[in-house]
């Protein structure tokens, strides 16, 4: 339906509007594996295209610095978390650079490492930060990810596609693992997902599309437990890491008439 639609919106949107559609149209078909769709829907996307949103990040529970006097926090960046997790922290990768701005006032003194991408709202910022709702960079991401299936979108294929963009910010190149080596093209290209799309939203729904729809073609690779946390929750508390997948639906939606419950999915 959105595909009859948009055509016609197009014409009447200016062109930052238009370029949110079609990532955003492109991000719906790539999570339902329609990849040559996707990168077709992005592909007029220039690479420097950013929508951004004015984030409050003094309110809400998004790093729990809403009473910063108290130093009642709740978050942090993680860094290997669980052992699948990425070194967001330990990587010094300037996509996912942090600060450490406090401790927090449990009895165990625990730093905040803050991400520096949202720095303002901390430093002069008086909460708020701008946060990318869609860009061209993921657009590049969508065309990368429909290359690996083989299906050509615009220049060069899917590393050349990452290296550009790394190449803006001074990053080294990096080297294609090779077609015989599937499994660790999907480590790349995911793992750059990760670094360029960092607290924007899209890390779960990249942990969910790699079960949903690349399980079964590397059953043994894409195991939940290699995937998401697993093992001993190294955090304030103890415990084992659980096996959902999901985020589940407050209990306040229920009143919600327009609320009927989730659709099923597989992981």
């Amino acid at each position: 339906m959105l595909s009859s639609i948009l055509p016609s919106f197009w014409g009447a949107a200016n062109d930052t509007v238009s370029d949110l559609a079609r990532v955003g149209l492109g991000r719906a078909n790539l999570d339902r594996g329609k990849y040559a769709a996707a990168a077709d829907d992005v592909v007029a996307v220039p690479s420097d295209f950013s929508y951004q949103l004015s984030i409050n990040w003094f309110t809400g529970e998004q790093f729990g610095i809403g009473n910063v006097n108290n130093l009642n926090y709740t978050a942090t960046i993680s860094d290997r978390e669980g052992k699948n997790g990425l070194p967001f922290r330990s990587e010094g990768d300037a996509r996912t650079a942090d600060t450490i701005i406090a401790t927090n006032g449990a009895s165990i003194s625990v730093p905040l490492f803050f991400p520096r991408k949202y720095i303002a709202a901390y430093d002069g910022g008086a909460g708020y930060a701008p946060y990318t709702l869609a860009s061209g960079v993921e657009a590049r991401l969508i065309q990368a990810e429909a290359n690996i299936h083989g299906i050509p979108s615009g220049i060069g294929s899917w590393i050349d596609k990452l290296n550009v963009l790394r190449t803006t910010i001074g990053l080294p190149i990096i080297a294609d693992p090779g077609a015989s080596n599937p499994a660790a093209q999907l480590d790349t290209l995911f793992t750059e997902r990760a670094y360029w799309l960092f607290l924007d939203g899209h890390r779960q729904g990249d942990l969910r599309r790699l079960l949903r729809q690349y399980s079964s073609q590397y059953s043994a690779f894409r195991d939940q437990s290699l995937v998401y946390p697993s093992g001993t929750y190294r955090g304030l508390g103890a415990g084992e890491y659980g096996d959902a997948v999901v985020v589940p639906i407050p209990t306040s939606e229920n009143v919600n008439p327009y609320y009927h419950g989730c659709r099923s999915y597989a992981p």
